[in-house]
């Protein structure tokens, strides 16, 4: 359980990433983090910061953001990881960066456990942890004999017999087992490193380097004790003329050889364990104690064993007490390199020796020269010089003399130098007499006085610290026995907390990187997708379709935003539909079929996508509640009561056949292009039959004639073509009747010319169309006035919700005749003869009048 310490609410939840086609990454913020406190009744850990259980290294605003990522496309595909952006920017998963590792703090595990640790012995300990990651999935649903599964690189095959039946088994036996070997499963541990900081073994240089002074100052007095005594330069006798004597004194380096203690940690041979001597921090790779590997291990495999610290702990006592010979890059090898130095120089070697020697006269010295030369340089032949500058910087090529040498002592100098050499040499390395010499004696009394306490103490409290991680497990897997099936669970790293001892309180589990997934034990149906595509406008669709097909059982999504491809090569022409065998057969294709495992009363739903609604075409008939010129969709089925019809997004009625379907009755339930069916109990099928309907529009054109002048004796008489004149059908009642929109074939639009067989006296004809008003241009022929060709579909477009009949006017002009003869009366007619008579005679004289006029 955890609590927040003075706030509401958490950082920003994660979204579930469950089926989300794209993963999912978020930061976490460390900040409020740290407000959270595992609570365990009377004892409660911070989660993060100090004391906490996990701590998170800051070194500036971008390394060190904690980030988690998560991506499930399915049940049955999951991947987690977590970890710490590195400096390179990104999350490390593959190689931990140099910016900042996840650590989980021992001493507050041991702190919950009631294990006191002093602070002088260890101040801290945690485990470092670079980024994780654990992938699981699950590539067949089936629970017949499943294909080998071909797990991908990286990933294992999950073996049921590799988990404890008590510890990671959860459910009936029976039904677990039926998943051994049909998951796959991956983790990866970037890096994962124990570091312990203790002050004790920080202040062993400080131990050490004290001892190692007083030893050393002990060896050189021992040493000039040695070279004053008569035994010591006896063998001297052979090389010295009688009149010669010489006295030596050794100085030993203290400070160089100290100091050199600080240089370089102490690293194993397996590099299992480092131990700096200057900060104190014991580090140990815990990748070491796995041969393979920490990213190849079984199931469940504890990050340490009894037996593995064991071997850290060996590891730590090796290197401080083991030999050069045993362990080469231990402390004693270390001591030894730095009091031996290398080719006889450094450490011992740089011993400085004073040797004087005089030539013995009558009265004492007549000749007193001073010889000063390192240990090393008087065992390489160094070449005197009278500069004692020069032999400070040549320390091991050069010897300081004082003065000449005169012609007894040049002749036996390299011989006495060398002699001397040897003799402080054997003195300190050890000879045939004593072979450990006075070297031995001051690496086994730093073992005595400083490293033997040392681990006396550090041992035990070291065993402590390192208890708690048996409790952190690699590769946790396990799996649960749920309703419907099985849940199998990878985490890369689980922190086992705290076992309060009591059956009431299990462990505290926090698994890093986890991915599950779910085996459905569900039995399998075959979905089935027939597609017909059917109405007079079927073409103005090509190519397949598309559908979203999504199952949920409950709340719970069995598979999501599947997106089913229906080529056109399956797209059927129409359904039949036998009522003796209550079946329906889609006719001209073949439809698509495939096997998933559904649960008993899981709802499926079947979606065009993109939808339908959006393909609007003007020469559609405009269909639904609220009518758009969109195609409509409709789904079949059958069942006991014979054939079924949609009427709505999840239900259904029952029509005696097909052809009882109307276009004129379309709501809006067949616009959604959606269905919604519940997966039965009895079955192994779960049938979608989809109808696409794409019905052209059709127009009545009304035609009225008008006369301007004395009507006709006959009615008008007119025709109509929709076939550019090729053929001409009677107008009957002045309504041409249903004329499609466009070509179910070719798809251009349907042109309809209109023609008046003239009546006698012959008329002057023109057209209009009422709404919109527009004149057309007409032309005579053959005793018809045909008008300008126009569609069927003028004015209308996609938005157009409605087809109001197409109004269309001839408008008849009739010459007027006057009668005058039979306006008078008889007397009057013959008069009014005369009188045109009598004016038609003078009109002719007046022209031939005229005429002559002209000639002349």
């Amino acid at each position: 359980m955890a609590e927040l310490n003075g706030v509401n609410q958490l950082w920003e939840a994660l979204e579930d990433d469950t089926n989300n086609e794209e993963p999912n990454t978020s930061s976490i913020n460390l900040g409020l983090l740290e407000l959270i406190n595992v609570n365990l009744g009377q004892i409660s850990l911070p989660l993060l910061g100090d004391g906490g259980l996990l701590q998170f290294v800051l070194n500036d605003a971008q390394v060190g953001v904690l980030r988690e990522f998560a991506h499930a496309p399915s049940v049955n595909h999951a991947i987690g990881a977590v970890g710490v952006v590195s400096d390179s920017g990104g999350l490390e998963v593959t190689q931990p960066g140099e910016g900042a590792n996840a650590e989980i703090n021992i001493l507050s595990l041991l702190d919950l456990q009631s294990t006191i640790i002093a602070d002088a012995v260890i101040d801290e300990a945690h485990l470092s942890l670079g980024a994780l990651s654990a992938g699981a999935v699950k590539p067949n649903q089936y629970l017949s004999d499943p294909p080998a599964l071909n797990c991908a690189a990286n990933y294992t095959e999950f073996a049921y017999n590799k988990l404890d039946s008590s510890d990671d088994l959860f459910g009936t036996p029976s039904v677990l087992e039926q998943e051994d070997g049909r998951i796959c499963s991956s983790y990866q541990i970037a890096d994962a490193e124990l570091v312990i900081s203790a002050p004790l073994v920080g202040g062993l240089v400080t131990e050490l380097g004290s001892t190692l002074r007083t030893l050393l100052g002990g060896v050189e007095n021992t040493l000039n004790l040695l070279l004053g005594s008569e035994g010591a330069l006896s063998v001297l006798g052979p090389v010295l003329d009688p009149i010669l004597s010489v006295t030596a004194e050794a100085s030993i380096d203290e400070d160089t050889i100290v100091n050199s203690l600080l240089i370089d940690p102490l690293t194993s041979s397996d590099e299992l364990v480092t131990i700096d001597l200057g900060t104190g921090l014991i580090k140990v790779d815990l990748e070491k104690l796995h041969t393979d590997g920490l990213n190849n291990l079984e199931p469940n495999t504890s990050l340490l064993t009894a037996a593995q610290l064991s071997k850290i702990t060996d590891t730590v006592t090796n290197l401080l007490t083991a030999s050069a010979a045993d362990e080469p890059n231990g402390l004693n090898a270390k001591l030894d390199k730095i009091l031996r130095g290398e080719n006889k120089q450094g450490g011992l070697y740089a011993t400085e020796l004073t040797l004087d020697v005089c030539v013995l006269g009558l009265i004492g010295c007549t000749l007193n020269v001073e010889l000063i030369a390192t240990l090393g340089g008087l065992l390489t032949g160094a070449t005197g010089t009278t500069d004692i500058d020069e032999y400070r910087l040549d320390p091991y090529g050069k010897y300081y003399r004082s003065g000449g040498l005169g012609l007894i002592l040049g002749p036996v100098v390299a011989t006495l130098l060398s002699t001397v050499g040897g003799i402080v040499e054997g003195l300190l390395f050890g000879d045939d007499d004593n072979p450990s010499g006075l070297l031995g004696g001051i690496l086994g009394d730093l073992q005595t006085a400083v490293i033997s306490p040392l681990l006396s103490t550090l041992n035990p409290v070291l065993v402590q610290v390192l208890d708690p991680i048996a409790n952190i497990i690699i590769n946790r897997q396990t799996l649960v026995e749920v309703e419907h099936g099985t849940v199998f669970t990878v985490s890369a790293l689980e922190v086992n907390v705290l076992d309060l001892g009591t059956s009431a309180s299990d462990i505290i589990h926090l698994p890093l990187a986890t991915a599950s997934v779910m085996a459905q034990h569900w039995e399998p149906f075959e979905i089935q997708l027939n597609v017909a595509k059917q109405g007079d406008g079927r073409n103005l669709h090509s190519g397949g379709f598309t559908y979203d097909l999504q199952c949920v059982d409950g709340t719970t999504p069995v598979f999501e935003s599947e997106l089913v491809e229906y080529t056109s090569d399956k797209v059927g022409e129409r359904f039949e539909y036998s009522s003796a065998q209550n079946q329906l057969q889609l006719v001209g294709a073949t439809g698509l079929t495939n096997t998933a495992q559904l649960p008993t009363g899981a709802e499926c739903q079947l979606m065009a996508n993109p939808s339908l609604a959006t393909e609007k075409f003007s020469a559609l008939q405009p269909t639904g509640t609220t009518p758009t010129r969109t195609p409509y969709t409709y789904f079949l089925d059958t069942n006991d009561q014979g054939l079924q019809v949609s009427a709505g997004e999840s239900l259904w009625e029952t029509i005696t056949d097909l052809d009882s379907l109307s276009s004129y009755f379309v709501e809006d339930a067949w616009k959604q292009h959606s269905i919604t069916i519940t997966v039965p109990e009895q079955g192994d099928k779960i049938p979608f039959n989809i109808v696409h309907s794409y019905d052209i529009d059709t127009r009545n054109i009304e035609v009225v004639a008008t006369t301007d002048g004395v009507a006709p004796t006959d009615p008008y008489v007119f025709e109509y073509s929709i076939d550019s004149g090729a053929t001409w059908t009677p107008v009957v009642d002045n309504l041409i009747s249903n004329v499609p929109f466009i070509d179910g074939t070719s798809l251009e639009p349907i042109q309809v010319l209109v023609r008046e067989q003239l009546p006698t006296p012959v008329p002057d004809v023109s057209w209009m169309i009422v709404d919109p008003e527009t004149q057309l241009d007409s032309t005579v022929e053959n005793g018809y006035s045909t008008a300008e060709q126009f569609a069927a579909g003028y004015s209308l477009d996609t938005d157009s919700p409605s087809t109001p009949n197409l109004q269309l006017v001839a408008a008849n002009g009739v010459p007027v005749e006057v009668n005058f003869e039979a306006m008078l009366p008889k007397t009057g007619q013959t008069t009014l003869v005369w009188v045109i008579g009598l004016g038609l005679l003078t009109a002719l004289g007046a022209v031939i009048m005229y005429v002559r006029s002209r000639k002349q």
